[in-house]
């Protein structure tokens, strides 16, 4: 006899989804090349949160994300993933832009001249510091060519919404 039992609807989740915007604008501001893809949130981005919502102890010890970095790896992204492949260049966030419940979108953009040109950006994260630090989400995907006069805007937007 089963006294009790287990219903979906006792179990609230919470799904944390995450989108990748990659624009190539070439010298005349034209835009030359868009890609958009999923990215995964790694462990380590996991564990951030969990300390920052529910650690009354030492949630100041957490350092925000404030930077994106791409990259030019070509193994896919994984869930202990905790820097980029092969990181090329890595930038301060332009913008932080709350959106509706739940969402927020921040982006950078990537001068043209950056150094490491021409590359063929394979991989994108966010991560909390601007060298070394801890990587919070990681996507790859199929290359996007970024010239030396080539400039790059790398968008992520994510949400965080019952699943």
């Amino acid at each position: 006899v089963k006294l009790f039992r287990r219903s979906k609807k006792l179990r609230p989740r919470v799904a944390l989804k995450g989108r990748v915007k990659l624009e190539v604008f070439g010298p005349d501001g034209r835009l030359k090349q868009v890609r958009e893809v999923h990215n995964m949130v790694v462990n380590a981005g996991l564990d951030w949160l969990k300390e920052l919502a529910f650690d009354s102890v030492t949630p100041t010890a957490l350092l925000y994300a404030t930077h994106i970095a791409i990259g030019t790896g070509a193994v896919p992204e994984a869930a202990g993933d905790v820097a980029l492949g092969a990181e090329v260049a890595r930038r301060a966030f332009d913008n932080y832009v709350a959106g509706g419940v739940g969402v927020c979108t921040v982006d950078t953009t990537f001068p043209a001249a950056g150094g490491y040109e021409p590359a063929a950006i394979t991989e994108v994260g966010i991560l909390d510091a601007a060298v070394a630090g801890n990587l919070w989400n990681r996507a790859t995907f199929a290359a996007v060519n970024k010239t030396a006069v080539d400039t790059l805007k790398v968008t992520v937007t994510m949400t965080f919404a019952e699943a």
